[in-house]
């Protein structure tokens, strides 16, 4: 879509770089702490932006409005910061182009995280759902580090509304489409994954398959130096310690 009114006609080559500018100037300001100035800063950029065709152009709104709930977020105001990811899905619409897409992918698990912050958990989880019915073919590697992030959100507000039983499916479910992967990021969603999972056996009473689940968590990532990752193995190492000590 355009956000047309109130510019003056230029070429748009021009009008790219004045958004970038804009764009820049709403990163700097935010880096600042100046939140409310970026907030600015990035709507203006939006005001700005020409036809919907030019990809330049339409990828700078996508990144203006990203940036812009972060700031919204940053400030405290959920409630904007969910309508601005709702903005930035609106604007991308049909679009194929990895830049949008990926913006679509990051504002989608953010806009699950804001709703989660308001209680709104029937929402967070159909917003995920959202996410991984939409993406989960995507071929792009950022994208799925996305799709299993929001797989794993939803699998711990699944287990607060229906059922642990629902909510270990769903763990299951990232190891069986990630397990095996190189990339660092799905890495710790798959740890993520493994320790949630482990603790809601511990709290169905399935002591042997939790123990199992912390010695695969330290099989497979004691010694890394990925920091998240040795985060993980340190949060299991005591788990296992507790969960032994209450079983003696």
């Amino acid at each position: 879509m355009g956000h047309e009114s109130g510019r003056v006609a230029t070429d748009p080559a021009q009008l790219a770089r004045d958004m970038v500018a804009l764009y820049n100037q709403g990163n700097a300001l935010s880096e600042a702490g100046l939140l409310e100035q970026a907030v600015a800063a990035y709507d203006q950029a939006v005001e700005k932006s020409g036809p919907s065709d030019d990809r330049l152009q339409a990828n700078i709104v996508a990144y203006a409005l990203f940036n812009k709930a972060i700031a919204l977020r940053d400030l405290g105001r959920t409630e904007d910061e969910i309508a601005t990811y709702d903005e930035l899905l609106e604007h991308v619409g049909g679009s194929t182009d990895p830049i949008r897409l990926d913006q679509v992918a990051k504002a989608l698990v953010n806009k699950g995280i804001a709703l989660s912050k308001l209680d709104r958990e029937q929402e967070e989880i159909d917003v995920y759902q959202q996410l991984i019915d939409g993406f989960s073919d995507s071929p792009l590697e950022q994208i799925q580090r996305q799709v299993a992030r929001a797989l794993v959100y939803q699998a711990v507000s699944v287990g607060h509304v229906r059922t642990y039983d629902d909510e270990l499916q769903i763990y299951d479910r990232v190891l069986e489409r990630y397990d095996g992967t190189s990339d660092p990021n799905i890495r710790v969603s798959i740890a993520m994954a493994l320790i949630k999972k482990a603790i809601v056996l511990g709290w169905l009473g399935r002591d042997t398959e939790e123990l199992g689940v912390y010695d695969d968590i330290l099989r497979r990532y004691k010694g890394e130096s990925d920091e998240e990752l040795a985060e993980i193995v340190r949060a299991a190492e005591k788990l296992r310690a507790d969960a032994l000590f209450e079983q003696t």
